[in-house]
């Protein structure tokens, strides 16, 4: 039904056929976050930072878009379109700066939490590397250098602090932005 929506608000007569295939390229952005992948790593970081940036420059149209839009709603060419659709599409920019806002605090918070939990993955493996039973002197030596190296040269316990801080505010931000229940 969307898709059929997004059709016919784009082959609306000049202007109101600009506005409605942004509006259209809006929705779509809206309904497009299905195809990110669940496992939390790395990669998948990326591709929610990608799609956050894609979100952020895309929506910054919205303020000129709606003006457009409540220009063409009031010209001679709205008398061409029902009076249903103008309405139809009115609501529903309307609700594009909710919308829009929810969706670029889930996009932060995923993003935030993809990025502590590939944190958390990478410290766990080189504890386990450093678990393990040990050989000469010689070796542990070289496996306590490398452990202070790690710890002291990526300043771990600061960065996972910053991190974790970071976390709490963005989880804040989306249960309190996004309404989300228990």
């Amino acid at each position: 039904m969307l898709h059929w929506l997004w059709l016919l608000d784009s082959v609306l007569p000049g202007e109101l056929g600009e506005v409605g295939r942004w509006l259209a390229r809006a929705e779509a952005l809206l309904h497009s976050d299905n195809n990110i992948p669940q496992e939390m790593s790395e990669s998948t970081a990326n591709i929610i930072s990608n799609k956050l940036e894609d979100h952020k420059k895309f929506f910054l149209d919205l303020p000129t878009m709606t003006e457009k839009f409540q220009h063409a709603k009031n010209s001679p060419l709205a008398r061409q379109v029902r009076p249903e659709q103008l309405d139809n599409m009115s609501a529903r920019f309307d609700s594009l700066p909710d919308r829009a806002a929810k969706r670029r605090v889930k996009l932060k918070f995923l993003e935030h939490k993809c990025c502590l939990i590939a944190f958390l993955y990478l410290v766990e493996t080189k504890l386990k590397g450093w678990n393990i039973k040990y050989g000469t002197e010689e070796k542990v030596h070289q496996m306590l250098e490398q452990y202070r190296n790690f710890v002291s040269r990526n300043r771990i316990f600061q960065e996972f602090q910053k991190a974790y801080l970071d976390m709490q505010q963005v989880a804040e931000e989306y249960k309190r932005d996004v309404d989300i229940g228990k």
